[in-house]
């Protein structure tokens, strides 16, 4: 049996979505029907003792292989499980990780009956793209979108809440193909780059000054950088960037080391990527610092 002949119904459509993007595990707890969906199409479910540590193992994973094209997933149930993914989510927001949260709702009858926990709702402000299948008709359409948020842009979590009524649904199928999943594409992944004469500018100010100082973030592993950062120059490097290690080790600098002793020598700040170092006060920099 192919796996399309093993689509049964709305869960089942969403793990052939996952296995098709890539997905190769769900990190999970404790009841969700995509759990076992999952299973039939061969994405493997691994189940944790709590929410948070679901989300946790999907955040490492996504840090360290998000530069491949791969992501962290996580799936709970509806109401308490929901709540409970509240913390873990709000730390892959404020630390910029890409995760797939897929957590099941109420069904679509029961949404506005209080106080069911609504997860597009309280979710909002901390992932960047968050939306409920409100149709089984939609739901191609949701999934490019949700995996085209998940890939573009600043990194962050994405969140599709499934309502369960979605496995009362039986999937149409014709002639060996999915009715409705015409809709479905993967979608690209588009990369971002300052423009080459911001980047000439920053070029010239590191190579004419005389003890330049480079702040790395985790936006180098997502990138692939790292080889790349051995730099003449001292490195400091944010919490999120800890776990690399160089060979030329007498070069990178404690975070304290910056603030109390290479900033009385260095003139130029460069960090690297600009948009994490800006979560800081600048104030705590004394002037005549230059920042890129």
């Amino acid at each position: 049996m192919n796996d399309i002949e093993k689509i049964s119904n709305g869960f089942d459509l969403i793990a052939y979505t996952l296995k098709s993007e890539g997905v190769e595990w769900l990190a999970c707890f404790p009841n969700n029907p995509l759990i076992e969906s999952c299973a039939k199409f061969g994405v493997r479910p691994v189940v944790f003792r709590q929410e948070r540590g679901g989300i946790m193992a999907a955040d490492g994973y996504s840090r360290l292989m998000a530069e491949k094209g791969k992501y962290g997933v996580f799936a709970c149930q509806h109401g308490p499980g929901a709540e409970n993914a509240f913390g873990g989510i709000a730390q892959a927001w404020a630390d910029g990780v890409p995760i797939l949260f897929l957590p099941e709702g109420q069904s679509l009858e029961k949404e506005d009956i209080y106080p069911n926990f609504i997860s597009t709702e309280n979710y909002k402000n901390i992932t960047k793209w968050s939306a409920s299948v409100n149709s089984y008709h939609r739901l191609p359409s949701l999934m490019r979108r949700a995996f085209s948020a998940l890939k573009n842009g600043r990194p962050g979590p994405v969140l599709l809440e499934i309502p369960r009524s979605l496995s009362e649904i039986e999937v149409k199928k014709e002639k060996g193909k999915i009715l409705g999943m015409e809709n479905f594409h993967s979608p690209k992944a588009y990369l971002a780059a300052p423009a080459k004469e911001d980047l000439r500018i920053a070029i010239k100010k590191i190579i004419n000054a005389n003890n330049p100082v480079i702040w790395a973030g985790q936006g180098i592993l997502y990138s692939s950088a790292t080889e790349k950062l051995i730099f003449p120059s001292p490195c400091t490097f944010k919490f999120l960037f800890f776990s690399i290690f160089f060979n030329n080790r007498s070069r990178v600098l404690s975070f304290l080391a910056i603030l109390f002793n290479a900033l009385e020598s260095t003139r130029i700040f460069f960090p690297i990527p600009p948009a994490n170092f800006f979560k800081i006060s600048l104030n705590c920099f004394p002037p005549p610092i230059s920042f890129i």
